[in-house]
């Protein structure tokens, strides 16, 4: 069995080798969850009326509509039409009932469609069967992509799986009052959370903090003797996976940013100056409100001019937007 500090180095090394990755999966999911000024800084006021983006989130409409699309099951039974005899046809029934359960206990279509948001958005979902002590049951978990890492075999079969996730101290010393101290001297100054990780194989489940070479919190030998856990990869070119909105963000970064400047344009528009002739010595203001002039028609705001090929590239950007997220506009 691999050593907690084997672990901990492993998992170093292949979060430096999906560091691209990873950025990319931090980004779309800021720009998803409208903190697009966090993602671009430079193209979004830090205060003001207009610090979060005005115009529909394109890119989580269409994952979320794409999701429902794919989440739902399929109908499992375990019949064949080779099947001739009533003992076979029974056997058969009891073996779909069984796996029914397994599906229901698991709450797999609950999990289906968040599995699926993932799967289209990160273009990779991680999944791993769990043993239920408790109920002597198999329970099927799909896992959230961020923070998630695999090592394949040559046959592209997970050999093991890392998992990392940020509990809160307090939670964490809760489960694990034994290590109290242990786990306060890995806390980053006056932070509230911590980064724990779960490592898989065929062997062993261990748990860990990462610092220091490795600070094992509880390990379990794995009894089933194989590796419990698979990874759904969109089909690409290469082995890094990609989403289907990762080359789009920009795009709706773009129209947010051109949706808030024609904002700006209409808001400067209305409070412009007013031009007068010379010969009005009043200003009046409010509704209702009275100039006297000998040349009235020169009483006007100052115009600002906004040419319409800015208006036009809205409509380009939103064309782009649907074309490269694969969402057709529909009436």
């Amino acid at each position: 069995m691999p050593t907690t500090a084997e672990v901990a180095n492993l998992y170093n090394r292949l979060r430096v080798q999906n560091n691209d990755r990873d950025q990319r999966m931090r980004d779309i999911k800021q720009v998803r969850g409208g903190q697009m000024g966090m993602v671009f800084p430079e193209l979004f006021p830090e205060d003001g009326p207009f610090t979060r983006p005005i115009v529909a989130n394109m890119v989580d409409v269409a994952a979320r509509d794409l999701a429902e699309v794919i989440a739902p099951l399929p109908s499992f039974n375990c019949s064949s039409s080779s099947m001739v005899s009533d003992r076979a046809r029974s056997f058969a029934e009891k073996r779909t009932r069984i796996a029914t359960y397994y599906v229901q206990y698991s709450q797999l279509q609950k999990q289906a469609y968040t599995a699926a948001d993932r799967y289209v958005t990160y273009g990779f979902v991680p999944g791993i069967v769990e043993i239920d002590w408790d109920e002597k049951m198999p329970r099927i978990k799909w896992l959230d992509s961020m923070g998630c890492y695999t090592v394949r075999d040559r046959r592209d079969r997970v050999k093991a799986l890392f998992q990392t996730i940020n509990y809160h101290v307090d939670d964490l010393i809760a489960k694990f009052p034994q290590l109290e101290n242990v786990i306060l001297a890995q806390v980053p100054g006056v932070s509230t959370k911590i980064e724990v990780v779960r490592y898989h194989d065929k062997d062993v489940d261990i748990l860990f903090m990462p610092g220091d070479g490795g600070v094992e919190l509880i390990r379990t030998p794995n009894p089933v003797g194989k590796c419990l856990a698979v990874e759904v990869r969109r089909p690409g070119l290469d082995e890094d996976p990609r989403g289907q909105f990762d080359d789009v963000i920009t795009v709706q970064v773009a129209k947010a940013r051109f949706a808030l400047l024609a904002m700006e344009a209409a808001q400067k528009s209305v409070q412009a100056p007013i031009a007068l002739p010379q010969d009005v010595q009043e200003l009046s203001l409010g509704a209702d409100a009275v100039l006297r002039s000998t040349t009235p028609e020169k009483i006007r705001r100052i115009p600002l001019e906004v040419p319409a090929a800015a208006f036009q590239e809205q409509g380009i950007l939103d064309q782009e937007l649907r074309q490269g997220s694969r969402y057709p506009e529909v009436s």
